[in-house]
């Protein structure tokens, strides 16, 4: 029984040379789309957050906006009622100043949407290349010569390895394992 396990051992040893032989970089690339996906992963997250900064700030322009237009209506039909000049350039002056906070306030409104928009593309594409990065992950960790597969080899070998005794297992790991 211990030349049978010898024999089924090489075999499952001689598989894994192969392996290994065949595998060259591919571990490597692995751990690289792994590291890839991640900082992918990181950047998305930043985007979604930054994103939603973004939602957030347009709301609180656009509602800025809407009491500035609304205290201008107001100052705009109290202007009607002035009864003197100095009274009516007052009101100007806040109509004025008014004008300008709520120009400010679209001009970072159309700011937030261009960068809205610039975003909400990053990541969707990137999102896209996630899928794509984690399908060439799963395809190689799966494939023949993929860490799975070398793992079952690895634990097969130990099991066989435990059938046979250990001063023939010592004489065939020197043969074996330079």
């Amino acid at each position: 029984m211990s030349i049978t396990n010898l024999v089924e051992l090489q075999e499952i040893d001689s598989q894994l040379e192969d392996l290994n032989s065949l595998l060259g970089d591919l571990p490597k690339m692995v751990e690289e789309l792994n590291e890839q996906e991640s900082r992918l992963l990181d950047k998305i997250e930043k985007n979604k957050t930054r994103l939603k900064k973004i939602n957030l700030n347009s709301n609180k322009s656009e509602t800025a906006n809407a009491d500035i237009q609304e205290k201008i209506n107001k100052l705009t039909d109290q202007s009607f009622l002035v009864t003197n000049n100095k009274q009516y350039d007052a009101l100007t002056h806040e109509i004025d100043y008014l004008k300008e906070q709520k120009e400010e306030h679209e001009s970072h409104l159309l700011s937030y949407i261009e960068e809205k928009e610039i975003l909400d593309k990053e990541v969707s594409a990137d999102e896209k290349f996630l899928e794509e990065l984690k399908t060439d992950l799963d395809y190689d960790q799966q494939s023949p010569s993929g860490s799975m597969y070398v793992d079952t080899l690895y634990t097969s070998s130990f099991l066989k390895s435990q059938g046979i005794d250990d001063d023939t297992i010592e004489v065939y790991v020197d043969y074996w394992h330079f």
